[in-house]
Parts: C-alpha cells; structure tokens; sequence
C-alpha cells in the first residue's frame, strides 16, 4: 500500500510509502527514500492484538495502518502482486474516506475468489479512481473473475530494468547449441518451471542440443535442482546472475517463460529489446 518527503520531478508533492516489514531493507524502498519519499515498513499484527481482535472490538489492521500513514493525502495507491491482495488495502481506504488508486500486476485462474470475495473486489475495484493493469489479459480476466465492468480500467507498462538501445551480441550459431534462458524468481505455484524441467525430460528433448538456464533465486531452488537429479537432467544451469539482463543476452539464444499466472513480464520485454524474443 502506498501514499500519496517529496518526489523527484514533482516539487512539494509529499509520498508516503508502506511496505512490508521483511527484517531487512527494501533497496526499491530505500532509493524511494534517497529521493525524499517518507518510507514505513510495517510489520504484522503482533499475536496479542490479533487475540484481543477475537475478545475486543479492535478496528482491523489495514483500516487502522490506512487512518494512520494516509491521514490528510489527497490519494492512495494500493499496489498489489495480483489482482485481488489488495482487498482489505481498498476496503480500508474505502473506509476512511480516502480518493484512492489501484494497480493490479498479475492475476491468476487457479484461484477464483467466491462469491462474497468477488462482490467485495468488484465493489472495491469500482469505488477507485482508477484501476490500472498492466496487460489487457489481467484486465479480461478481473473482469470474469469479478463480474464486474471495470469501465475506470487502464493499461499501464512497467519500467524496465535495461538501455532502449540495448544490443548484446549473438552468441554463436543456434544449430551447434540452443540456449534458453528462464528468468523469473524460483517460485513454482506462479513461474512454472517445474513444467519446464519435465518437458526438458521427454525424450526428443533430451536428445536435442539445448540448454537451459533457470536465471533467478526463490523459495523453490532447492526442490528444482533435486526434481532435476531426479530427472538425470545435464541440460539446466541454476544460479545465473539476473542482475545482468544483457550480460545474461550475450549468452543466450532465446527466452523461455512457463508461467501459471497472468501478466505483462519485464522479462519478456527485456528479451525482446535484446532480439532474444517476439
């Protein structure tokens, strides 16, 4: 959840930034405040004010951390991962009174929410200023998933992280080896590369010239490269630096992206303004 220091580009404009409290510095939260923006890391509701919730009529967490961090702004933003997260985020602005703004980076069909979830997210989603999504599948889909027009909708594009102009070279011809790269946080429910491994596994795969390089570090490392000895794979490579996106280019032929989760990948027009996608 954000709101809306000062900003670079916008003189006397305060923003407020709250962001989960991880035990450890955000370095995208911390560059947002190098340029004047007020950061504040919010940990979770301690165990005694949850039990007190079930005896005493406590005000929820996220309404009570809205009233606070956004008291007197003319707008919050509330920025979720997916497209239904954010909910107690809206509710809570809704709540108090705040103009408030939503960005949707993702979305998913694995997870319908029910009926009270989806009249609630339709509610919260219409009552915005704005909702933003950044590809027109998130949007489609929100709108099935909320039954819900969605008329204040736009499509945004994130920043990516790489030069306009970046041309990292070809790294030699495709017949003699193909070479794949997979970058994407090692996060199986939503990046899917466990469906990339067993396709890796059939046997005209195994008997073609290609490798595979899994670029990234997540909660699932460890499990993918058991499931890859598992699977006698000598074709995947893990632990390519992904903060290096030509230098990762410069040795890689083409992108590949299983996923179980909607969205406009960075990572798909990163490799596109490489000439490694299209």
């Amino acid at each position: 959840m954000e709101s809306s220091g000062r900003e670079v580009g916008l003189p006397g404009t305060e923003v407020r930034v709250s962001v989960p409290d991880f035990g450890r510095p955000i370095n995208e939260a911390e560059r947002l405040r190098s340029a004047g923006c007020q950061i504040v890391y919010r940990r979770a509701p301690s165990l005694l004010y949850r039990l007190g919730r079930k005896v005493f009529p406590f005000p929820e967490y996220a309404r009570m951390h809205v009233r606070s961090v956004g008291k007197g702004v003319d707008l919050v933003v509330v920025s979720q991962g997916s497209n239904i997260d954010g909910l107690p985020w809206m509710e809570a602005a809704r709540a108090a009174g705040y103009k408030y703004a939503v960005i949707a980076e993702g979305g998913t069909e694995l997870f319908w929410p029910d009926d009270d979830r989806a009249e609630r997210l339709a509610v919260g989603y219409e009552g915005a200023s704005c909702a933003y999504f950044v590809s027109e599948a998130n949007l489609d889909l929100s709108r099935r998933e909320f039954a819900t027009p969605l008329r204040n909708a736009k499509i945004i594009r994130n920043p990516f992280n790489l030069r306009y102009d970046a041309r990292p070279a070809w790294p030699g011809d495709p017949s003699e080896g193909l070479y794949l790269a997979c970058i994407a946080r090692l996060e199986v429910s939503t990046k899917g590369q466990d469906l990339l491994l067993e396709v890796l596994a059939l046997p005209h795969w195994r008997e073609r010239k290609v490798r595979v390089s899994l670029v990234g570090k997540g909660i699932d490392e460890r499990m993918l490269q058991r499931r890859a000895e598992q699977l006698k794979l000598t074709s995947v490579d893990f632990g390519s630096n992904r903060g290096d996106i030509e230098g990762v280019w410069s040795s890689h032929h083409v992108l590949v992206l299983p996923s179980r989760q909607k969205g406009m990948r960075l990572t798909l027009v990163e490799a596109m303004l490489c000439g490694r996608g299209s």
